[in-house]
């Protein structure tokens, strides 16, 4: 057993032990979806003095907020409630011109601001509704969120800083179908940013789900790094990019959020730059805090001038809808991240400008519109001749689906699967068989599966005689004669047949088949030999002994017995090795006499 008796030592081989069974640890944790191999590579850089400094009074300052909650034992974890509904948000911003806030969303409390007395926030509601033609339309919805009992801030999101390694590590890597980037660190174009980002001391944030405190189906992140002041080098903050991954509901709002929690926990003073070794990820290179922006941005407002999205996002929401206002009456086209701070009556406006004027509706329009609105969108899009997309054929009434499939086909435009799988029958029909008169596209499988018989046979016969090569599920669509048919075409045109392709053969092409593929001294698979002519199989047997490739089992029991003897002659000579049951019961007793010596 080893004995450390000098105090120091003995302090810092524990704590080199700590640090060990810690990374063993994170290995486990991140292996689950980085392999071992990458992980290790990335785990064993080392942070900077003064990046563990700034990452420690940042969490510290984190861990002390209202509501903050440390999710793991070392505190590289931190979560707070997030409330993915935006009616709070939007219940404020409407009671607010008119001396109203809200004192508990969840109990349904409102404050008279200018009395300082509580009222019910559904009679405040009733109250500025009479004025404010959105409160409407928040009573209706406020009342069916209360009804749910979902007024509970974090109900159902949290947001999770975190500093470890692993986290960033696994920021991009095994998502699966929630997202991917560049900084995936198996495939990503831009991985080896990630060793910077541990270096330098970028943290990140997640939004998750309650119950998904070990990250392993987060919604989506954002990427948090260092930025230096411009004009004193020892000023550093960590600020995120304007930039989000993953399906995140409302971006703008996570990002507002996250933003605060950092001015919250920094103090930042002047300007910023982004530090110049770490990957752009967005356009905020540079950053200043909020209290100066602000300033700018409501002088700006005063003084009728545009707004930069820093500048934008800066403002209170009530001025930013003033700015939204200002857009709308110039009917300039709003950005998604001013449409959604949008009200409803700013949306409702908005989107009808856009539709009177013929304008594609962009689908962060679509998506974030009223519902009644949504209704108008469809009827004028049909009603302009213009096909529904996805999302838009998901909300419309069969009468509209049928018409907007109309549109596409009367004008031969192609069908998209989601909309083939919408049409009634007949526009299947009339489809299948305009694609059958053009020669130049194929049938995607699930067309193919709906079409009769007729229809296939007339489409795989325009393929065969245009010398169009079948897919697999074209070629087991098709009738026996024209497989044949196909099949003669691809022998003549000396092209090696596919395993369902050869199986679905006539007897005579199989041997056909197999003369030639002998003939240019390919091997023969297993249920090619199984099918071949005697002959064939003695021929292929013998270019086998001939060029010392192995015979298999099933190969040598077809062979004739002057085979066996002469493929066991060459394993005696060449001393392979021991001989298979099989081939010592098919050897001369002259055979077995020479192998047992040859044991010896």
């Amino acid at each position: 057993m080893l004995k450390i008796k000098h105090k120091d030592m003995k302090n810092n081989y524990l704590k080199n032990i700590l640090n060990i069974l810690t990374e063993a640890y994170d290995y486990v944790k991140l292996t689950e979806a980085v392999p071992y191999s990458v992980a290790k590579e990335y785990m064993t850089i080392e942070r900077s003095p003064e990046a563990e400094t700034r990452i420690k009074e940042v969490f510290n300052k984190l861990k002390s907020l209202p509501n903050a909650r440390q999710i793991d034992k070392r505190g590289w974890r931190i979560a707070f409630p997030y409330a993915e509904d935006s009616t709070e948000f939007e219940i404020q911003a409407v009671l607010e011109p008119y001396n109203f806030s809200i004192k508990d969303y969840k109990d349904g409390v409102a404050l008279d601001t200018k009395s300082n007395r509580e009222i019910s926030l559904g009679k405040a509601l009733n109250i500025v509704s009479k004025k404010e033609s959105d409160a409407k339309e928040l009573i209706d919805r406020y009342a069916a969120i209360k009804s749910k009992g979902a007024t509970k801030k974090d109900e159902d999101l949290m947001i999770i800083f975190s500093s470890a390694k692993y986290d960033i590590i696994g920021m991009s890597t095994d998502r699966d179908s929630y997202w991917d980037s560049c900084m995936n660190v198996i495939r990503g174009s831009n991985r080896h940013y990630v060793k910077l980002d541990i270096k330098e001391g970028s943290i990140i944030c997640y939004l998750t789900t309650l119950s998904d405190t070990n990250l392993k189906k987060p919604l989506g992140r954002v990427l948090i790094k260092p930025y230096i002041n411009t004009e004193n080098e020892e000023d550093v903050v960590l600020y995120p990019e304007y930039k989000t991954y993953g399906s995140i509901p409302n971006p703008e709002k996570f990002m507002d959020e996250v933003d605060d929690y950092m001015e919250k926990t920094q103090k930042l003073s002047g300007s910023y730059e982004r530090l110049g070794c770490l990957y752009k990820d967005s356009q905020r290179g540079e950053i200043e805090d909020r209290e100066t922006i602000q300033k700018r941005a409501l002088k700006k407002l005063q003084d009728k001038e545009g707004l930069s999205k820093a500048e934008f996002v800066s403002l209170p929401l009530k001025d930013k809808r003033q700015y939204i206002d200002r857009l709308i009456k110039g009917e300039l086209r709003l950005y998604d991240f001013q449409y959604n701070f949008a009200s409803q009556s700013q949306k409702k406006e908005y989107i009808r400008i856009l539709l009177k004027d013929e304008r594609e509706i962009k689908d962060y329009e679509f998506k974030g519109a009223p519902k009644d609105i949504r209704s108008e969108i469809i009827s004028k899009k049909l009603e302009y001749k213009k096909p529904l997309r996805e999302y838009e054929l998901d909300l419309a009434t069969p009468e509209q689906k049928e018409e907007s499939i109309n549109i596409k086909l009367d004008k031969d435009i192609f069908l998209t699967s989601y909309e083939f799988k919408a049409a009634t029958e007949q526009q299947k029909t009339r489809f299948i068989n305009s694609k059958i008169d053009d020669r130049y596209h194929r049938f995607e499988k699930y067309e193919l599966d709906f079409a009769t018989p007729e229809q296939i046979e007339k489409y795989i016969d325009a393929k065969i005689k245009n010398r169009y090569k079948l897919e697999k599920y074209e070629f087991e669509a098709a009738p026996q004669k024209q497989k044949e048919d196909y099949i003669d075409w691809r022998m003549e045109s000396e092209d090696l047949l596919g395993d369902y392709e050869f199986e679905a053969a006539s007897q005579k092409q199989k041997e056909d088949y197999i003369d030639w593929t002998l003939n240019k001294g390919y091997y023969l698979k297993d249920f090619h030999f199984k099918v071949a002519t005697q002959k064939q199989k003695e021929k292929y047997i013998d270019s086998k002994i001939k060029n010392n490739r192995d015979i298999q089992k099933y190969e040598f029991e077809e062979a004739t017995q002057e085979q066996k003897e002469k493929w066991i002659d060459k394993l005696l000579k060449a001393h392979y090795g021991n001989l298979q049951d099989y081939e010592l019961e098919a050897a001369t007793p002259e055979q077995k006499e020479r192998y047992k010596e040859y044991a010896k």
